[in-house]
């Protein structure tokens, strides 16, 4: 369940995190599969939230960094900065986006 998910994100148990999410389609069930690197798996898990937010968009943004899709990238980050504009300043100082600064830059 989502709880156990959480709880083992937290751990670090990343591999039970994604067991126990096992099904849900929630941004945490998505993070855990990030986390475990089973990223077909959190692309999947991100399409098919119900109520997308601004963090399912950032999430699918992270998912398409870590796959080498620029355009996915971009679009996704566009995205979840028009639902929630503090994501902006974020996408800027994360990581995961530094090969993507031009996509960045753009929001």
């Amino acid at each position: 369940n989502e709880a156990n998910a959480a709880l083992n994100i937290a751990k670090g148990s990343y591999q039970q995190a994604a067991s126990a999410a096992n099904g849900v389609k929630s941004n945490t069930a998505a993070l855990a599969q990030i986390l475990n690197k089973d990223y077909a798996a959190a692309k999947s898990t991100l399409n098919a939230v119900a109520n997308k937010d601004a963090y399912t968009s950032y999430l699918l943004a992270i998912v398409a960094a870590r796959t080498n899709d620029a355009a996915g990238v971009n679009t996704n980050l566009k995205d979840a900065a028009r639902k929630d504009s503090s994501l902006k300043s974020r996408a800027a100082k994360d990581l995961e986006f530094a090969e993507y600064k031009s996509s960045v830059e753009s929001l």
